[in-house]
Protein backbone atom coordinates (compact mmCIF):
# COMPACT_ATOMS: atom_id res chain seq x y z
CA UNK A 1 0.00 0.00 0.00
CA UNK A 2 1.48 3.27 -1.34
CA UNK A 3 2.28 6.02 1.76
CA UNK A 4 -0.19 8.12 2.83
CA UNK A 5 0.56 11.98 2.99
CA UNK A 6 -1.18 12.97 6.36
CA UNK A 7 -1.79 17.22 6.56
CA UNK A 8 -3.61 18.36 9.44
CA UNK A 9 -6.32 21.01 9.50
CA UNK A 10 -8.08 21.24 12.72
CA UNK A 11 -7.38 21.21 16.49
CA UNK A 12 -3.67 21.83 17.26
CA UNK A 13 -4.56 21.88 21.20
CA UNK A 14 -2.10 19.04 23.17
CA UNK A 15 -3.79 17.60 25.93
CA UNK A 16 -0.77 16.77 27.57
CA UNK A 17 -0.26 20.51 28.01
CA UNK A 18 -3.52 20.73 30.29
CA UNK A 19 -1.32 20.51 33.66
CA UNK A 20 -3.04 19.82 37.23
CA UNK A 21 -4.18 22.91 39.15
CA UNK A 22 -2.86 20.78 42.55
CA UNK A 23 0.33 20.95 40.95
CA UNK A 24 -0.11 24.44 40.27
CA UNK A 25 -1.97 25.33 44.07
CA UNK A 26 1.20 23.34 45.89
CA UNK A 27 3.27 25.39 43.77
CA UNK A 28 2.15 28.79 44.93
CA UNK A 29 1.99 28.08 48.41
CA UNK A 30 3.43 31.32 50.64
CA UNK A 31 6.82 31.16 51.21
CA UNK A 32 8.40 33.28 54.11
CA UNK A 33 11.05 34.62 51.44
CA UNK A 34 9.76 37.04 49.02
CA UNK A 35 9.77 36.05 45.50
CA UNK A 36 12.60 37.64 43.63
CA UNK A 37 11.55 40.04 40.73
CA UNK A 38 11.63 38.83 37.10
CA UNK A 39 14.78 38.68 34.53
CA UNK A 40 14.57 41.40 31.51
CA UNK A 41 13.92 38.20 29.88
CA UNK A 42 10.89 37.39 32.19
CA UNK A 43 9.50 40.91 31.89
CA UNK A 44 9.97 40.63 28.08
CA UNK A 45 8.05 37.34 27.68
CA UNK A 46 5.34 38.84 30.15
CA UNK A 47 4.73 42.37 27.88
CA UNK A 48 4.93 40.37 24.59
CA UNK A 49 1.88 37.65 25.84
CA UNK A 50 -0.15 40.25 26.89
CA UNK A 51 0.13 42.43 24.11
CA UNK A 52 -0.70 38.96 21.79
CA UNK A 53 -3.61 38.24 23.60
CA UNK A 54 -5.17 41.05 23.20
CA UNK A 55 -4.98 41.56 20.16
CA UNK A 56 -6.56 37.53 19.85
CA UNK A 57 -9.63 38.23 21.93
CA UNK A 58 -9.86 41.81 20.50
CA UNK A 59 -10.44 40.22 16.95
CA UNK A 60 -12.79 37.16 18.66
CA UNK A 61 -14.66 39.98 19.78
CA UNK A 62 -15.12 41.62 16.93
CA UNK A 63 -15.99 38.73 14.97
CA UNK A 64 -18.70 37.46 16.92
CA UNK A 65 -19.85 41.15 17.40
CA UNK A 66 -20.07 40.85 13.56
CA UNK A 67 -21.86 37.43 14.17
CA UNK A 68 -24.49 38.83 16.34
CA UNK A 69 -25.84 41.18 14.25
CA UNK A 70 -26.35 39.00 11.57
CA UNK A 71 -28.01 36.57 14.02
CA UNK A 72 -29.52 38.11 16.67
CA UNK A 73 -33.07 37.30 14.75
CA UNK A 74 -31.96 33.51 15.17
CA UNK A 75 -33.71 31.89 18.53
CA UNK A 76 -31.00 28.90 17.85
CA UNK A 77 -28.42 30.72 17.17
CA UNK A 78 -28.76 34.14 19.25
CA UNK A 79 -27.79 32.61 22.40
CA UNK A 80 -24.93 30.33 21.23
CA UNK A 81 -23.50 33.43 19.67
CA UNK A 82 -23.66 35.61 22.83
CA UNK A 83 -22.49 32.97 25.08
CA UNK A 84 -19.32 33.00 23.62
CA UNK A 85 -19.24 36.42 22.59
CA UNK A 86 -19.61 37.23 26.72
CA UNK A 87 -16.85 34.95 27.12
CA UNK A 88 -14.78 37.65 24.67
CA UNK A 89 -15.86 40.35 26.49
CA UNK A 90 -14.55 39.11 29.44
CA UNK A 91 -11.08 38.01 28.11
CA UNK A 92 -10.14 40.80 26.28
CA UNK A 93 -11.31 43.12 29.49
CA UNK A 94 -8.82 41.00 31.33
CA UNK A 95 -6.02 41.39 29.29
CA UNK A 96 -6.99 45.51 28.81
CA UNK A 97 -6.67 46.01 32.70
CA UNK A 98 -3.31 44.00 32.78
CA UNK A 99 -1.95 45.59 29.55
CA UNK A 100 -2.46 49.04 31.48
CA UNK A 101 -1.44 47.46 35.36
CA UNK A 102 1.70 46.37 33.97
CA UNK A 103 2.16 49.64 31.72
CA UNK A 104 2.77 47.83 28.30
CA UNK A 105 2.24 49.07 24.86
CA UNK A 106 -1.55 47.83 23.65
CA UNK A 107 -1.25 45.84 20.32
CA UNK A 108 -0.88 48.15 17.33
CA UNK A 109 -3.59 45.29 15.82
CA UNK A 110 -6.34 47.45 16.95
CA UNK A 111 -7.04 49.67 13.23
CA UNK A 112 -6.60 46.37 11.11
CA UNK A 113 -9.31 44.36 13.69
CA UNK A 114 -11.64 46.99 13.91
CA UNK A 115 -12.43 46.72 10.27
CA UNK A 116 -11.60 43.22 9.25
CA UNK A 117 -12.48 41.36 12.21
CA UNK A 118 -16.47 42.68 12.42
CA UNK A 119 -16.33 41.98 8.47
CA UNK A 120 -15.03 38.44 8.93
CA UNK A 121 -17.96 38.06 11.51
CA UNK A 122 -20.65 39.34 9.40
CA UNK A 123 -19.57 37.92 6.06
CA UNK A 124 -19.30 34.37 7.27
CA UNK A 125 -22.86 34.69 8.84
CA UNK A 126 -24.11 35.97 5.89
CA UNK A 127 -22.92 32.82 3.99
CA UNK A 128 -24.96 31.01 6.61
CA UNK A 129 -24.76 28.63 10.27
CA UNK A 130 -22.35 26.20 9.29
CA UNK A 131 -19.69 28.66 7.95
CA UNK A 132 -20.19 31.05 10.93
CA UNK A 133 -18.98 28.30 13.16
CA UNK A 134 -16.22 27.38 10.23
CA UNK A 135 -14.89 30.20 10.91
CA UNK A 136 -15.35 29.93 15.08
CA UNK A 137 -13.68 26.44 14.64
CA UNK A 138 -10.80 28.44 12.72
CA UNK A 139 -10.36 31.38 14.95
CA UNK A 140 -10.65 29.21 18.50
CA UNK A 141 -7.95 26.70 16.84
CA UNK A 142 -5.44 29.03 16.37
CA UNK A 143 -6.08 31.13 19.98
CA UNK A 144 -6.16 27.91 21.82
CA UNK A 145 -3.21 26.98 20.39
CA UNK A 146 -1.11 30.18 20.90
CA UNK A 147 -2.35 30.00 24.61
CA UNK A 148 -0.97 26.24 24.89
CA UNK A 149 2.35 27.72 23.50
CA UNK A 150 3.15 30.06 26.04
CA UNK A 151 1.64 27.87 28.59
CA UNK A 152 4.80 25.72 27.62
CA UNK A 153 6.83 28.57 27.60
CA UNK A 154 5.77 29.52 31.10
CA UNK A 155 5.77 25.92 32.72
CA UNK A 156 9.09 25.43 31.43
CA UNK A 157 10.54 28.47 32.97
CA UNK A 158 8.47 26.82 36.30
CA UNK A 159 10.26 23.89 35.57
CA UNK A 160 13.55 25.33 35.44
CA UNK A 161 13.02 27.63 38.62
CA UNK A 162 10.06 26.49 40.70
CA UNK A 163 10.09 29.74 42.89
CA UNK A 164 9.49 31.69 39.89
CA UNK A 165 5.43 30.57 40.20
CA UNK A 166 5.38 32.84 43.62
CA UNK A 167 6.03 35.35 41.39
CA UNK A 168 2.30 37.19 41.43
CA UNK A 169 2.73 38.34 37.61
CA UNK A 170 3.77 35.19 36.75
CA UNK A 171 1.26 32.86 38.49
CA UNK A 172 -1.92 35.42 37.61
CA UNK A 173 -0.78 34.81 33.38
CA UNK A 174 -0.50 31.32 33.84
CA UNK A 175 -3.89 31.01 35.87
CA UNK A 176 -5.43 33.22 33.26
CA UNK A 177 -4.06 31.76 30.01
CA UNK A 178 -5.50 28.40 31.22
CA UNK A 179 -8.85 29.21 32.05
CA UNK A 180 -9.41 31.25 28.35
CA UNK A 181 -7.34 28.35 26.89
CA UNK A 182 -9.90 26.11 28.45
CA UNK A 183 -13.03 28.31 27.02
CA UNK A 184 -11.42 28.67 23.63
CA UNK A 185 -11.63 25.10 23.30
CA UNK A 186 -15.44 25.04 24.54
CA UNK A 187 -16.10 27.47 21.33
CA UNK A 188 -13.90 24.80 19.59
CA UNK A 189 -15.92 21.87 20.21
CA UNK A 190 -19.87 24.13 20.17
CA UNK A 191 -18.41 24.83 16.82
CA UNK A 192 -17.74 21.43 15.71
CA UNK A 193 -21.07 20.12 17.13
CA UNK A 194 -22.95 22.69 14.71
CA UNK A 195 -21.59 21.50 11.82
CA UNK A 196 -18.46 23.64 11.10
CA UNK A 197 -16.79 20.80 8.99
CA UNK A 198 -19.85 20.59 6.90
CA UNK A 199 -19.73 23.70 5.82
CA UNK A 200 -19.32 24.77 2.04
CA UNK A 201 -16.30 25.31 1.11
CA UNK A 202 -14.84 24.44 4.44
CA UNK A 203 -11.37 23.55 3.60
CA UNK A 204 -10.66 27.08 1.79
CA UNK A 205 -12.82 29.21 4.01
CA UNK A 206 -10.60 27.13 7.39
CA UNK A 207 -7.37 27.67 5.90
CA UNK A 208 -7.70 31.48 4.88
CA UNK A 209 -9.09 32.40 8.71
CA UNK A 210 -6.53 30.15 10.18
CA UNK A 211 -3.86 32.06 8.10
CA UNK A 212 -4.82 35.45 8.42
CA UNK A 213 -5.15 34.76 12.59
CA UNK A 214 -1.38 33.75 12.67
CA UNK A 215 -0.41 36.91 10.95
CA UNK A 216 -2.06 38.50 14.00
CA UNK A 217 -0.91 36.62 17.00
CA UNK A 218 2.14 34.76 16.40
CA UNK A 219 5.21 35.14 17.70
CA UNK A 220 8.62 33.16 15.48
CA UNK A 221 12.57 32.76 15.84
CA UNK A 222 13.46 36.28 14.46
CA UNK A 223 11.21 38.25 17.53
CA UNK A 224 13.02 36.01 19.80
CA UNK A 225 16.78 36.46 18.29
CA UNK A 226 16.17 39.84 18.63
CA UNK A 227 15.11 39.48 22.23
CA UNK A 228 18.10 37.81 23.24
CA UNK A 229 20.55 41.17 22.78
CA UNK A 230 20.98 43.96 24.68
CA UNK A 231 20.24 47.24 23.68
CA UNK A 232 23.47 48.70 23.02
CA UNK A 233 23.71 45.37 20.74
CA UNK A 234 20.38 46.69 19.31
CA UNK A 235 21.24 50.09 18.67
CA UNK A 236 24.20 48.70 16.63
CA UNK A 237 21.77 46.97 14.29
CA UNK A 238 20.91 43.41 13.45
CA UNK A 239 22.37 42.29 9.72
CA UNK A 240 21.48 38.14 8.11
CA UNK A 241 21.56 37.21 4.52
CA UNK A 242 18.70 35.40 3.20
CA UNK A 243 16.61 34.75 -0.18
CA UNK A 244 13.10 35.96 1.56
CA UNK A 245 11.82 34.57 4.44
CA UNK A 246 14.29 34.63 7.36
CA UNK A 247 14.75 38.11 5.69
CA UNK A 248 11.44 39.59 6.31
CA UNK A 249 10.86 37.66 9.65
CA UNK A 250 13.77 39.99 10.46
CA UNK A 251 13.28 42.86 9.26
CA UNK A 252 9.87 43.34 10.81
CA UNK A 253 11.39 42.17 14.12
CA UNK A 254 13.71 44.47 13.95
CA UNK A 255 10.97 47.26 13.71
CA UNK A 256 8.41 46.07 15.58
CA UNK A 257 11.44 46.00 18.67
CA UNK A 258 12.32 49.71 18.08
CA UNK A 259 8.71 50.50 18.26
CA UNK A 260 8.87 49.21 21.61
CA UNK A 261 12.22 50.36 22.83
CA UNK A 262 11.65 53.54 21.90
CA UNK A 263 15.04 53.52 19.74
CA UNK A 264 16.14 52.55 16.28
CA UNK A 265 17.20 48.95 15.46
CA UNK A 266 18.85 49.25 12.14
CA UNK A 267 18.15 46.05 10.29
CA UNK A 268 20.36 45.18 7.54
CA UNK A 269 19.68 42.36 4.92
CA UNK A 270 22.45 40.88 2.17
CA UNK A 271 19.64 39.09 -0.67
CA UNK A 272 20.59 37.47 -3.50
CA UNK A 273 20.05 39.23 -6.90
CA UNK A 274 17.73 36.39 -8.41
CA UNK A 275 15.51 36.66 -4.89
CA UNK A 276 11.75 36.62 -5.45
CA UNK A 277 10.05 40.26 -6.44
CA UNK A 278 7.70 40.53 -3.58
CA UNK A 279 10.49 39.34 -1.43
CA UNK A 280 12.56 42.16 -1.49
CA UNK A 281 9.74 44.09 -1.45
CA UNK A 282 8.40 43.25 1.77
CA UNK A 283 12.14 43.21 2.94
CA UNK A 284 11.68 46.54 2.16
CA UNK A 285 8.77 47.68 3.55
CA UNK A 286 9.38 46.43 6.64
CA UNK A 287 12.69 48.92 6.85
CA UNK A 288 15.11 46.57 6.28
CA UNK A 289 18.25 48.13 4.23
CA UNK A 290 18.98 45.74 1.77
CA UNK A 291 22.50 44.78 -0.31
CA UNK A 292 21.97 42.63 -3.06
CA UNK A 293 25.05 40.06 -3.86
CA UNK A 294 25.75 36.50 -5.82
CA UNK A 295 23.63 33.60 -5.12
CA UNK A 296 26.32 31.19 -3.60
CA UNK A 297 26.79 31.11 0.51
CA UNK A 298 30.42 32.26 0.60
CA UNK A 299 29.02 35.42 -1.93
CA UNK A 300 26.57 35.86 0.68
CA UNK A 301 28.88 35.86 3.54
CA UNK A 302 30.96 37.79 2.06
CA UNK A 303 28.33 40.66 1.30
CA UNK A 304 27.62 40.23 5.08
CA UNK A 305 31.55 40.62 6.43
CA UNK A 306 31.03 43.97 4.54
CA UNK A 307 28.39 44.98 6.31
CA UNK A 308 28.92 44.15 9.13
CA UNK A 309 32.57 46.07 8.85
CA UNK A 310 30.91 49.14 7.89
CA UNK A 311 27.82 49.67 10.26
CA UNK A 312 28.85 47.35 13.46
CA UNK A 313 25.80 45.42 13.06
CA UNK A 314 25.10 42.00 14.89
CA UNK A 315 25.01 38.88 13.20
CA UNK A 316 21.82 36.99 13.36
CA UNK A 317 22.04 33.62 11.14
CA UNK A 318 19.18 32.48 8.86
CA UNK A 319 19.52 28.48 9.89
CA UNK A 320 22.73 27.83 11.17
CA UNK A 321 22.48 28.57 14.67
CA UNK A 322 21.43 26.84 17.50
CA UNK A 323 18.32 28.60 18.66
CA UNK A 324 17.24 28.52 14.97
CA UNK A 325 17.59 25.06 14.58
CA UNK A 326 15.50 24.46 18.16
CA UNK A 327 12.88 26.69 17.21
CA UNK A 328 12.39 25.04 13.89
CA UNK A 329 12.14 21.73 15.17
CA UNK A 330 8.78 23.10 17.16
CA UNK A 331 6.63 23.04 14.14
CA UNK A 332 7.56 19.28 14.41
CA UNK A 333 7.07 18.44 18.03
CA UNK A 334 3.39 20.37 17.00
CA UNK A 335 3.15 18.04 14.07
CA UNK A 336 3.54 14.77 15.75
CA UNK A 337 1.00 16.21 18.18
CA UNK A 338 -1.55 16.74 15.70
CA UNK A 339 -1.55 13.44 14.42
CA UNK A 340 -1.05 11.51 17.47
CA UNK A 341 -4.63 13.49 18.38
CA UNK A 342 -6.41 12.88 15.02
CA UNK A 343 -5.40 9.39 14.03
CA UNK A 344 -4.73 8.07 17.79
CA UNK A 345 -1.83 6.74 16.40
CA UNK A 346 2.00 8.17 16.28
CA UNK A 347 3.12 9.15 12.28
CA UNK A 348 5.59 6.97 11.02
CA UNK A 349 7.45 9.52 9.00
CA UNK A 350 8.42 13.20 8.78
CA UNK A 351 9.84 14.51 5.49
CA UNK A 352 10.98 18.16 5.18
CA UNK A 353 12.14 20.32 2.67
CA UNK A 354 16.29 20.88 3.19
CA UNK A 355 18.48 24.27 2.15
CA UNK A 356 20.71 25.57 5.19
CA UNK A 357 19.18 22.38 6.81
CA UNK A 358 17.55 23.95 9.73
CA UNK A 359 13.98 22.62 9.71
CA UNK A 360 15.71 19.23 8.80
CA UNK A 361 18.06 19.52 11.55
CA UNK A 362 15.35 20.48 13.68
CA UNK A 363 12.82 17.69 13.15
CA UNK A 364 15.22 15.08 13.47
CA UNK A 365 15.97 16.14 17.01
CA UNK A 366 12.27 16.87 18.00
CA UNK A 367 11.90 13.38 16.78
CA UNK A 368 14.35 11.31 18.63
CA UNK A 369 13.22 8.80 21.11
CA UNK A 370 9.53 9.15 19.41
CA UNK A 371 9.67 6.51 16.99
CA UNK A 372 9.29 9.06 14.12
CA UNK A 373 11.47 8.46 10.83
CA UNK A 374 12.75 11.67 9.71
CA UNK A 375 14.05 12.63 5.64
CA UNK A 376 15.15 15.71 3.65
CA UNK A 377 14.11 16.47 0.16
CA UNK A 378 15.72 18.76 -2.10
CA UNK A 379 15.20 19.92 -5.63
CA UNK A 380 17.64 18.18 -8.14
CA UNK A 381 18.29 21.26 -10.00
CA UNK A 382 21.83 22.29 -8.48
CA UNK A 383 20.66 22.27 -4.66
CA UNK A 384 20.77 18.98 -3.90
CA UNK A 385 23.37 19.38 -2.13
CA UNK A 386 22.68 17.28 0.74
CA UNK A 387 22.12 14.54 -1.49
CA UNK A 388 25.53 14.77 -3.07
CA UNK A 389 27.27 15.03 0.41
CA UNK A 390 25.78 12.25 1.58
CA UNK A 391 27.01 10.06 -1.26
CA UNK A 392 30.58 11.84 -1.09
CA UNK A 393 30.79 11.65 2.52
CA UNK A 394 31.64 15.06 2.94
CA UNK A 395 29.73 18.48 3.47
CA UNK A 396 29.07 20.70 0.10
CA UNK A 397 30.15 23.96 0.69
CA UNK A 398 28.57 25.89 -2.11
CA UNK A 399 25.13 25.94 -4.20
CA UNK A 400 24.42 27.58 -7.08
CA UNK A 401 20.90 27.31 -8.66
CA UNK A 402 18.22 28.70 -9.86
CA UNK A 403 15.36 26.28 -8.98
CA UNK A 404 11.89 27.31 -8.73
CA UNK A 405 12.31 26.50 -5.23
CA UNK A 406 14.00 29.47 -4.45
CA UNK A 407 14.12 29.03 -0.54
CA UNK A 408 16.24 25.94 -0.78
CA UNK A 409 18.86 27.42 -3.01
CA UNK A 410 22.08 27.41 -0.45
CA UNK A 411 24.20 24.55 1.09
CA UNK A 412 23.75 23.00 4.48
CA UNK A 413 24.74 24.89 7.39
CA UNK A 414 28.25 23.28 8.95
CA UNK A 415 26.16 22.51 12.51
CA UNK A 416 23.03 21.09 10.58
CA UNK A 417 25.17 18.68 8.55
CA UNK A 418 26.61 17.32 11.97
CA UNK A 419 22.81 16.15 12.32
CA UNK A 420 22.02 15.51 8.35
CA UNK A 421 24.99 12.78 8.09
CA UNK A 422 23.83 10.82 10.85
CA UNK A 423 21.78 8.36 9.72
CA UNK A 424 20.31 7.33 13.21
CA UNK A 425 18.75 11.09 13.07
CA UNK A 426 18.14 11.26 9.25
CA UNK A 427 17.77 8.11 7.21
CA UNK A 428 17.66 10.02 3.92
CA UNK A 429 17.93 13.10 1.28
CA UNK A 430 16.32 12.41 -1.75
CA UNK A 431 15.75 15.09 -4.35
CA UNK A 432 13.10 16.08 -7.34
CA UNK A 433 12.89 17.66 -10.92
CA UNK A 434 11.63 20.70 -11.15
CA UNK A 435 8.07 19.86 -13.09
CA UNK A 436 7.97 17.26 -10.04
CA UNK A 437 7.62 20.38 -7.79
CA UNK A 438 5.09 21.92 -9.63
CA UNK A 439 2.79 19.46 -9.83
CA UNK A 440 2.91 18.87 -6.32
CA UNK A 441 1.91 22.55 -5.85
CA UNK A 442 -1.02 22.17 -8.11
CA UNK A 443 -2.04 19.21 -6.27
CA UNK A 444 -1.71 20.44 -3.04
CA UNK A 445 -3.78 23.31 -4.39
CA UNK A 446 -6.72 20.83 -6.17
CA UNK A 447 -6.57 18.68 -2.79
CA UNK A 448 -6.34 21.08 -0.08
CA UNK A 449 -7.05 23.54 -0.85
CA UNK A 450 -3.78 25.45 0.45
CA UNK A 451 -1.46 27.74 -1.69
CA UNK A 452 2.58 26.67 -0.81
CA UNK A 453 5.50 28.29 -1.91
CA UNK A 454 7.50 26.35 -4.27
CA UNK A 455 10.02 24.83 -1.30
CA UNK A 456 7.21 23.35 0.39
CA UNK A 457 6.13 21.46 -2.33
CA UNK A 458 9.57 19.86 -2.47
CA UNK A 459 8.43 16.91 0.26
CA UNK A 460 5.09 16.03 -1.20
CA UNK A 461 6.68 15.68 -4.60
CA UNK A 462 9.42 13.18 -3.19
CA UNK A 463 6.60 11.50 -1.47
CA UNK A 464 4.04 11.19 -5.09
CA UNK A 465 7.03 10.70 -7.31
CA UNK A 466 10.70 9.53 -5.82
CA UNK A 467 10.84 6.46 -6.68
CA UNK A 468 14.00 5.59 -4.13
CA UNK A 469 12.15 7.11 -1.17
CA UNK A 470 9.46 4.58 -2.11
CA UNK A 471 11.49 1.81 -1.88
CA UNK A 472 13.01 3.09 1.55
CA UNK A 473 9.56 2.71 2.81
CA UNK A 474 8.87 -0.21 1.62
CA UNK A 475 12.16 -1.74 3.05
CA UNK A 476 11.04 -0.49 6.38
CA UNK A 477 7.26 -0.70 6.62
CA UNK A 478 6.59 -3.10 4.42
CA UNK A 479 2.92 -3.39 2.70
CA UNK A 480 0.90 -1.96 5.46
CA UNK A 481 0.05 1.68 5.80
CA UNK A 482 2.34 4.21 6.68
CA UNK A 483 1.47 7.60 7.91
CA UNK A 484 3.44 10.20 6.57
CA UNK A 485 4.06 13.90 7.26
CA UNK A 486 4.84 16.56 4.64
CA UNK A 487 6.30 19.70 6.46
CA UNK A 488 6.71 22.83 4.85
CA UNK A 489 6.86 26.58 6.32
CA UNK A 490 4.96 29.16 3.92
CA UNK A 491 1.78 29.54 2.65
CA UNK A 492 2.18 32.56 -0.49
Amino acid sequence: MPPRIIIPYRRIITPAIRYSSTAAASSSTPASNPPRPLTQKEHDFLEAALRVNQAGELGANLIYEGQYAVFKRDAKLKPLIRHMWDQEVHHLKKFDELIAKHRVRPTAMRPLWNIAGYALGVGTALLGPKAAMACTEAVETEIGGHYNNQLRVLLDMVKDDPDLLKNGEIKELVDTIRQFRDDELEHLDTAVEHDAQKAEGYEVLHNLIRGGCKAAIFIRGATHALARLSDDELRRGVVTHSSGNHAQALALAAKTLAEKKGFPIPAYVVMPTISTPSKIAATQGYGASVTFSGSTAPEREAAVALVQERTGAILVPPYDHNDIIIGQGTAALEFMAQVQEMEGEPLDVIITPCGGGGLLAGTAIAAQGTGTVVFGAEPREGADDAVRGLAAGERVKEVKSLTIADGLRTPVGVRNWEVVKDREMVRGVFSVEEEEIREAMRLVVERVKVLVEPSSAVPVAVVLWGSEFKKVIKEMFGERLVRVGAVGWALL
